[in-house]
């Protein structure tokens, strides 16, 4: 094994201790994209609702999803989080009408005007989908 000189290995340290604390700054202060925590039973409803940057009320809280209603500025939209991906799907089946247009997550749903829809993509991630019977 190389002998290190004190001053190099302690230089090194301080390079790595700094880089980790400036990873986890700019994680936590949202500089570094996190993806939605599909899998966490509870807490989604919010996470979601802060990540959009809306005002989130809570509309409904029944078996197997959450729905909350989201003022955004002028924007006007729906966010629902799901127990599991076949609630998702039960859901839109019976609540979208044919040809409405929405963004999907692995156990998320955003639903509004179209134009909203695409803006919430950019902040969400998810998939712009498009009900087709």
């Amino acid at each position: 094994m190389p002998h290190c000189p004190s001053k190099n290995r302690d230089r090194v340290l301080a390079l790595v201790l700094a880089t980790v604390a400036v990873a986890l700054f700019a994680w936590g202060a949202g500089l570094v994209h996190r993806p939605l925590p599909e899998d966490r039973p509870g807490g989604r409803l919010g996470e979601l609702a802060g990540r959009a940057g809306c005002r989130a009320t809570l509309e409904a809280e029944e078996a197997g999803h959450r729905l909350a209603s989201c003022a955004d500025g002028d924007e006007r939209y729906v966010l629902v989080t799901f127990t599991g991906t076949g609630e998702r799907n039960a859901w839109i089946a019976d609540t979208l009408p044919d040809g409405a247009i929405y963004l999907a997550g692995t156990r998320w749903v955003a639903y509004g005007h179209p134009a909203t829809v695409r803006s919430l993509h950019a902040r969400l991630g998810g998939d712009i989908r498009t009900v087709g019977r």
